[in-house]
């Protein structure tokens, strides 16, 4: 796989895949749900790729979302047009979130918030 800008990469073994098309991955964040298409069986090493500008970043979870952890702000940084969040969840995993200035949750570091992404948006990558 090929990214340009930044990606988070959560390390995880595959542990099941569904009748809705999706796997489920063992990472130290917790269960991380995946499209799946079949090249990646269950029991492998993995790594589950993420962009930056994937996640979203709330101060509380909607109801019925997957792919949603909560996490601390260690930092924030302004950069023009966006925002750059760097976070740690579950595990101790650091992400980096990054959002457009305007939808900014106006979050400080030591606060408290949930990141979450969709399915489709992680990217499977053996070991």
């Amino acid at each position: 796989a090929s990214f340009v800008g930044r990606a988070n990469l959560l390390e995880g073994k595959a542990r099941t895949t569904n009748a809705d098309g999706t796997i489920e991955v063992d990472t130290a964040m917790g269960t991380v749900i995946a499209s799946w298409d079949g090249r990646v069986s269950v029991g492998v090493r993995v790594v589950c790729a993420v962009r930056a500008e994937s996640l979203r970043l709330r101060r509380v979870s909607q109801p019925g979302e997957p792919n949603t952890f909560e996490v601390k702000v260690l930092r924030h940084t302004y950069q023009g047009e966006t925002v750059l969040y760097e976070l740690v969840g579950p595990g101790r995993t650091e992400l980096v979130c990054v959002l457009m200035g305007d939808a900014d949750p106006s979050l400080a570091p030591g606060d408290s918030a949930v990141v979450g992404f969709a399915p489709h948006q992680v990217s499977l990558m053996t070991n």
